[in-house]
């Protein structure tokens, strides 16, 4: 519960509750966390939550764990599904200051639902808009 909770903080603008989250998951130990039903899922929320709130530190220790499973659809229990893990680390790279195009393209390119596509569409946009990215979609 609290990493999907992490990530709602995170994109309801409330970055200290999210910290407080990510400080109770620690993760230095999501290594272990992958291993486990629902492992990515999990650190697909922490990573995205760390990145929406500029905290670096996680998300650069949480990126090269989430790396090998960005074409992989994170879901928990058949229940809840983040899509692929790629827009994840779209979100990442921008929050270390690194080109986020890659993540967001092979997002698009990953077979799954049109709402998966088109939010990293939108993802994507927003960082263009932004002034963040030197292309869109």
């Amino acid at each position: 519960v609290t990493c999907g909770a992490t990530l709602v903080y995170a994109v309801n603008a409330r970055p200290e509750p999210a910290r407080h989250a990510i400080e109770l998951v620690q993760p230095a130990t999501m290594k272990q966390t992958l291993r486990h039903p629902g492992g990515l899922f999990l650190t697909a929320c922490v990573a995205e939550a760390a990145a929406l709130i500029g905290d670096t530190e996680t998300a650069a220790t949480l990126a090269p764990l989430l790396e090998p499973c960005a074409l992989r659809h994170a879901s928990m229990m058949a229940i809840t599904s983040m899509g692929p893990v790629a827009p994840v680390l779209g979100h990442v790279a921008l929050s270390l200051g690194n080109d986020p195009e890659p993540w967001f393209r092979l997002a698009l390119d990953t077979p799954g639902a049109p709402t998966h596509r088109a939010r990293s569409v939108v993802d994507w946009a927003d960082a263009y808009f932004a002034g963040r990215v030197g292309s869109g979609p």
